[in-house]
């Protein structure tokens, strides 16, 4: 992970995290979530969703309850989500 972000720690990926700026996302925002993801709590992109609700941000979180973090098990499907297809 160092190799892939400069300065890693707790404080780097904290000012990366657009958890903790979601005021400044400013483009529709398709979230995919696994309900099974055992390296993000799911709880994580619910608490997200609230704060963009709040500051009416266009977006849209679809969770898989049955699906991992990669959300390998809903891949194809995932595809056609952003779309109208």
């Amino acid at each position: 992970m160092t190799q892939l972000i400069p300065n890693y720690g707790v404080a780097a990926l904290s000012d990366r995290a657009v958890m903790n700026w979601p005021e400044k996302v400013n483009v529709p925002l398709l979230m995919i979530h696994g309900g099974q993801d055992d390296e993000v709590p799911v709880a994580q992109a619910l608490t997200f969703s609230g704060k963009l609700n709040a500051l009416h941000k266009q977006y849209k979180l679809v969770v898989y309850g049955d699906d991992i973090h990669e959300a390998v098990l809903h891949r194809p499907r995932t595809v056609c989500l952003g779309t109208d297809a």
